[in-house]
């Protein structure tokens, strides 16, 4: 058999891609950027998955798009890969709801992804972006069963599968996945060289004890929750600055509405907090998302689904040192682990933020400590040293 040059060998990446925003384009452009900084000879390329965009609109990473709700799209891209002699291996990104198919209570099960499988002649890399290991509650039974039966058929027919923490892989053993078909692989974060107090001074925050949270405004991210924590903290603390860095997601519009937002505000107007929570409306490319987290002194992730096993904004503020309050979701239960972080004793109490906040407040030792503790963490999760394991997984699949 005749060697193959592996200097030549191309993966494609498929999933959603900038100038889409949402949290896998993003992480999917770092992969393919790091990856390339590694080892620019094993390229990576993109089948873009969307609903709306034209390929023109994409950068040049992107050879072929995937209408989501167009089921032929993902018989045609399999093929457009098969036919590609370069093509050695395909980096699935799975996210519940990226993919077209049937639905249940509107939301997609994904199953159109299986097209794309069944169709294709190279070998598979899934990542799986969120693991759910019940439904969580009545209501979600049905979506949650037809999701996970589509899944476990997408996991059994690929080559290897990532998993983005020991939790989630925990969970996909449960689905029948053999454990030695798993790595895990934590969510990369960046490195920005910024001084701390520079990027305060830059956002005007210099005089403020800062806690932020970013990403996208949505509800299940409890927003409503930290804000009810404040007047406590404020009453003790006046130079305290909550602040919420993030364009509202486009599922919490209403038209051209933005109702989710406008409650949280109102809840702002009506405890009197003007002066202690910011809102940076708007979408925060990279490098702003990692200045604001840089000018905080605390960060927070109040979600309210215990069952999330991935979480960007956890990780990137882990990656710059900061110390995080967080809800007991499954992710931030193993992240902050053994003094790494703070975990809170429950989900949407603002009674437990105000004492967790607080008790760091009064003792500025303890978050001294959490930065020494994430310290070790921050070096794993660098992107450097994740695209080297994305690398050698794909590679070990060339033969």
């Amino acid at each position: 058999m005749k060697e193959i040059d592996k200097s030549r060998a191309e993966v494609y990446n498929l999933s959603t891609f900038k100038p889409e925003q949402c949290g896998i384009a993003s992480w999917t452009e770092d992969k393919i950027n790091y990856s390339h900084g590694i080892d620019p000879s094993f390229r990576n390329r993109v089948i873009a998955v969307n609903g709306f965009r034209n390929k023109n609109e994409y950068s040049d990473f992107v050879d072929f798009c995937i209408d989501r709700d167009n089921l032929s799209d993902y018989r045609t891209a399999a093929k457009f890969i098969n036919n590609n002699p370069n093509a050695k291996v395909v980096g699935i990104q799975h996210e519940f709801g990226i993919f077209g198919g049937k639905e249940i209570n509107g939301k997609r099960t994904g199953d159109y992804l299986l097209e794309f499988i069944n169709h294709l002649k190279k070998p598979i890399v899934t990542t799986c972006h969120t693991a759910l290991d019940a439904p969580i509650n009545e209501k979600e039974i049905s979506i949650f069963n037809e999701r996970k039966k589509v899944l476990k058929e997408i996991l059994y027919k690929s080559d290897k599968v990532i998993a983005i923490s020991n939790t989630a892989k925990e969970i996909l053993i449960k689905y029948g996945i053999k454990p030695d078909k798993i790595e895990v692989i934590l969510h990369g974060t960046h490195k920005f060289n910024e001084l701390p107090k520079h990027s305060k001074k830059i956002l005007g925050l210099e005089k403020k004890f800062v806690m932020s949270m970013v990403g996208l405004v949505r509800q299940k991210r409890g927003i409503e929750y930290v804000i009810k924590s404040l007047p406590p903290v404020i009453e003790k603390y006046p130079n305290f600055l909550f602040v919420i860095s993030g364009k509202t997601h486009p599922k919490e519009f209403i038209g051209d509405k933005e109702p989710y937002r406008n409650f949280l505000k109102s809840e702002v107007s009506k405890l009197k907090l003007e002066n202690n929570v910011l809102f940076v409306n708007r979408y925060l490319p990279l490098n702003s998302l990692l200045r604001y987290i840089q000018a905080s002194d605390l960060c927070i992730t109040p979600y309210t689904d215990p069952r999330q096993t991935s979480s960007g904004v956890l990780s990137y503020s882990i990656g710059l040192g900061k110390p995080v309050i967080s809800t007991p979701f499954n992710y931030a239960k193993e992240l902050l682990s053994d003094g790494k972080g703070v975990i809170l004793p429950d989900f949407n109490n603002p009674d437990s933020m105000s004492k967790a906040i607080l008790n760091l407040l009064n003792n500025p030792e303890k978050i001294q400590s959490i930065k020494e503790k994430i310290a070790p963490l921050k070096e794993d999760m660098l992107w450097e040293n994740v695209a080297k394991k994305y690398i050698k997984i794909e590679k070990s699949l060339i033969s």
